[in-house]
């Protein structure tokens, strides 16, 4: 593009145009907003969304009041991610600290091992061992006793 004096002008796009005072009616703020007339008629449904004038049996809004209502639910929508980060974030932490509590307790007192099920004294071992219905631990079928368990009597 150039001026008179045969200069090149960049191009930096349309002209910006006053939209003050101008109505427009769904389906042209559909288009400026780049959306679909349906949701426009689904804003129009809300109970914050500017009212519109009636103009020969057809609703047109002015532009300039729905552009902030526009920019007043974005600012709504982006202050609720916020929100529901920060929230995330805490309950990230309050994890963290219960874990860095857990980890201390158990250097401090560790856990004591109690055996409920003890090998009666000369029973045979064996690496797979079974629990039993009493609670004794018998070798498991078919395994191979531990030659150095067992005890002398038993050979």
């Amino acid at each position: 593009m150039t001026d008179s004096n045969d200069n090149i002008i960049p191009d930096v796009g349309p002209p910006s145009i006053d939209l003050t005072g101008i109505y427009m009616t769904a389906v042209q703020l559909a288009a400026h907003f780049k959306i679909t007339p349906a949701t426009i008629v689904r804003w129009a449904e809300r109970p914050n969304f500017p009212c519109a004038s009636t103009s020969a049996g057809e609703a047109a809004w002015l532009v300039t009041d729905v552009q902030e209502w526009n920019r007043q639910r974005k600012r709504a929508y982006r202050a609720a991610l916020r929100a529901q980060e920060k929230a995330v974030e805490t309950a990230v932490e309050r994890a963290r600290h219960r874990q860095r509590l857990i980890a201390a307790f158990a250097r401090t007192c560790p856990p004591q091992v109690e055996r409920s099920a003890v090998p009666l004294s000369g029973a045979p071992l064996s690496r797979k061992m079974i629990v039993q219905a009493d609670g004794s631990l018998a070798p498991a079928p078919g395994e191979q006793h531990d030659r150095r368990t067992m005890p002398k009597n038993s050979r």
